[in-house]
């Protein structure tokens, strides 16, 4: 068998825990908050470009209204405006 082992020689080795419950609890709640708060960031900031996008939107239809309003009026209408205006009708008014 075995000649010369030392059986009387016993390593001990103890566990202990790296951190208790109240520092397991504070670091989950610590990545929670983290979490969280960049979600309602990121929300904020989705909110915000759909705000831009619409208000754009609005402000193109707005003016394109406008032009085409001002591109497809009828001859008469225009030379009422003219008169309105007081041009003579030899110049044409021009739209902008």
């Amino acid at each position: 068998m075995l000649r010369g082992a030392c059986w009387d020689q016993v390593l001990l080795t103890r566990e202990t825990a790296s951190q208790d419950v109240a520092q397991l609890v504070a670091d989950i709640g610590g990545q929670l908050g983290i979490w969280i708060g960049l979600s309602f960031v990121a929300i904020v900031e989705l909110l915000e470009l759909a705000w831009r996008v619409a208000n754009r939107a609005v402000i193109v239809r707005l003016r394109d209204k406008r032009h085409r309003r001002r591109r497809y009026c009828t001859p008469a209408a225009q030379s009422a405006s003219a008169a309105a205006a007081g041009h003579d009708g030899e110049t044409e008014p021009v739209n902008v």
